[in-house]
């Protein structure tokens, strides 16, 4: 457990000096986004360099490949969303208009790591907590009202966003709602082991990245979101991307041994994804 303590120990210095950078430049100029859009797309790359390592722990294990070979494709198109929104920020020095190439990658990469997901859950899980499944439910449910009150219909109605747009704002609230809800799913399937289970970690990743997207859609809605960025968005997507990375190499260190995983009784041999 040292390399994970050690992990997490580079995350939380990672994220304070992040914040003590945003809060320390100044909101007009090019420099504070352009540091959140750094810090995101080294974020991204520790994630998807972790998340591909794991893939190629498993990659000799049928039942697990699937899982990996789509949470990789879709951690590599996020990198790629975030390396591009940094582009522009330093080849342009303004950020590119949305949609732009960036947003497509990024909802391509979703819908990898959504279906990623609706694999695992279709595996046949541990012991479940019905509790712990009600919970989790409960909360994708109200999730649901949340954004659909918030974003989906506004958007829907907003006489001002082309079809195009508009298709985008409720493919963007329903892919968010979609990481969430599945990821706390997960969660409470393995969260009885303890949140340190690899997939359970790495699902507590993509909830903070989904809380991140959720407060920034607000934000926007709100008409509240500057060019220069926000502090809590910035965190939150970091910490998500940052948490995944933890998820997959602590699996990877399973996968190879290196940390013993004591298997539940209702769990067959070489499942857990």
């Amino acid at each position: 457990m040292a390399r994970l303590n050690t992990y997490l120990l580079f995350t939380l210095i990672f994220l304070i000096a992040l914040a003590v950078a945003i809060v320390a430049m100044p909101a007009a100029g090019p420099w504070r986004p352009t540091t959140i859009a750094g810090a995101l797309t080294a974020a991204a790359a520790v994630a998807s360099f972790f998340v591909i390592r794991a893939f190629r722990a498993a990659r000799h294990q049928p039942a697990l490949r699937p899982t990996w070979v789509l949470f990789s494709l879709g951690a590599l198109l996020w990198f790629a969303a975030e390396a591009l929104t940094l582009y522009h920020l330093l080849a342009r020095g303004v950020a590119a208009a949305y949609p732009v190439y960036a947003d497509y990658l990024w909802g391509a990469g979703a819908a990898c790591i959504i279906a990623s997901l609706i694999v695992k859950i279709a595996q046949r899980p541990p012991r479940v907590s019905p509790q712990a499944l009600a919970g989790a439910l409960a909360t994708a449910a109200v999730a649901l009202l949340l954004a659909a009150n918030f974003v989906i219909l506004p958007a829907l109605r907003n006489p001002a966003l082309s079809p195009a747009d508009r298709a985008a704002e409720v493919f963007i609230a329903v892919a968010d709602l979609a990481l969430g809800a599945l990821a706390l799913v997960v969660i409470a399937i393995h969260g009885g082991h303890g949140m340190g289970r690899p997939w359970a970690q790495l699902a507590l990743g993509l909830v903070f990245y989904a809380a991140g997207e959720a407060i920034h859609w607000h934000l926007v809605q709100a008409g509240l979101y500057g060019p220069a960025g926000n502090l809590v968005t910035a965190l939150a997507w970091t910490a998500g991307y940052l948490l995944i990375g933890m998820g997959a190499y602590y699996r990877r260190l399973v996968l190879k041994g290196v940390i013993p995983l004591e298997a539940p009784a209702a769990e067959p041999p070489g499942g857990g994804g």
